[in-house]
């Protein structure tokens, strides 16, 4: 009995690929991967302004505050990345959607 449950577990699973091209967790991995890659990509662009802001700056204090900015976006883009391509090497192992 536990043989046929897990078959029918099994097929219906493969069903639900052939039908979304992907389980529902890889869907929602994928979108979270997305957002993280796009706020990283912010970041990344904060971090230009900041670093524009730098470079004008008027005083040592002023440069300073400012590259501690560019530091910390970039810094933040740095480990969203990492966070989106943590997420993209799980849905990969499940080896349901290639990415």
């Amino acid at each position: 009995m536990e043989e046929h449950f897990k078959t029918e577990q099994q097929l219906s699973e493969e069903q639900l690929q052939a039908i979304t091209g992907g389980c529902s967790q890889c869907d929602v991995d994928l979108a979270r991967m997305n957002l993280k890659l796009t706020t990283a990509q912010l970041q990344y662009q904060v971090s230009l302004l900041a670093q524009q802001a730098a470079d004008r700056s008027r005083t040592v204090r002023e440069r300073e505050l400012h590259q501690q900015a560019v530091d910390f976006h970039q810094q933040q883009a740095a480990n969203l990345a990492q966070e989106a391509e943590t997420i993209k090497q799980g849905v990969r192992a499940r080896g349901h959607v290639a990415v």
